[in-house]
């Protein structure tokens, strides 16, 4: 009964997570990361379904002009664990360019201590 109820408390936060207002993406660590997780936040402003943006490079969140910006932030935050304060430009399925504003990078572990990736939120953004 004891696991039955965990994994109650496992399903109910990740759907709170699911349909929390502000955007929230993962991905795992590699040489091209490619994204693991997306809110329905993100899928909306990125306008993309899920089949379309989980396993897709995140990189491809930005414009290129864009990409090494984001690249040294997610460094950053790799180094330290996490970063706050984070703004950059990003684009949608359909090339749009919004400004993300104040977004949190922070490192993702598994259960034995391992860093497996990173997630990012923000919880404002504006179309440039």
């Amino acid at each position: 009964m004891k696991c039955q109820a965990l994994d109650d408390a496992n399903r109910l936060e990740s759907q709170e997570l699911f349909v929390l207002e502000r955007p929230v993406m993962a991905h795992k660590n590699s040489k091209d990361p490619c994204l693991i997780y997306a809110n329905a936040a993100a899928l909306q402003l990125w306008c993309r379904r899920w089949e379309e943006m989980v396993g897709m490079p995140s990189r491809l969140t930005a414009p290129s002009i864009e990409r090494q910006k984001r690249s040294a932030a997610l460094h950053l935050a790799k180094e330290k664990d996490a970063i706050e304060g984070y703004h950059g430009i990003r684009v949608d399925k359909k090339g749009r360019k919004f400004l993300i504003n104040n977004a949190r990078i922070w490192t993702l572990w598994d259960e034995r201590g391992n860093a497996f990736g990173q997630a990012a939120t923000f919880g404002s953004w504006s179309k440039i």
